[in-house]
């Protein structure tokens, strides 16, 4: 009977190593960025589908905010229109919160609240119900009032084609798969 218990301590043991050893060489850590801005994958993800933005968003700081920048793109594929957009702003102060929009065929459209990670405000957003052509981006500040209208402009810009050369940005997040 010894013997029985000490083989399955064994096996256990085992077991437990082996499945530590596959989990040290999966990285769950966030993918780094090169200067190409084209995040690292592990190889399950490489097999992943990804968004590959053909357009940019130029902006423009319209606020008080000196150190305000930010960087977004923008696509439309297969009839859904996907957004990834980071920003460098200060947090904002009591009830307020950042919120992104797209102006698209002249109507003006919420991508939602913005999130915290990593240090940069982020929104991503996709939707299948806009216009084909959307032209701006635009970051507001927003106080919680309840009010659906844009505040308070932050970051102004214009949605380019990449330039000829310029590398698209490629991204993939399982957001875009449950939005």
């Amino acid at each position: 009977m010894k013997k029985i218990q000490l083989f399955s301590l064994f096996l256990i043991l085992s077991m437990s190593l082996s499945a530590c050893a596959v989990m040290s060489t999966d990285t769950n850590e966030s993918p780094s960025q090169d200067s190409s801005n084209t995040p690292s994958r592990t190889s399950e993800e490489s097999v992943r589908p990804q968004v590959d933005f053909t357009q940019k968003v130029i902006f423009e700081n319209v606020s008080d905010q000196e150190d305000a920048s930010g960087e977004a793109y923008v696509d439309r594929i297969e009839r859904t229109t996907r957004v990834y957009a980071s920003f460098n702003v200060e947090d904002p102060v009591d009830d307020y919160f950042y919120e992104g929009w797209v102006i698209c065929s002249g109507e003006v459209f919420t991508t939602g609240a913005l999130t915290k990670e990593r240090g940069q405000y982020v929104n991503v957003f996709s939707s299948n119900t806009l216009p084909e052509e959307c032209d701006r981006y635009v970051l507001t500040i927003e106080p919680n009032d309840g009010n659906p209208a844009p505040a308070d402009h932050v970051l102004d810009g214009e949605v380019a084609l990449l330039a000829e050369g310029e590398a698209s940005f490629n991204f993939y997040d399982e957001v875009f798969d449950n939005l």
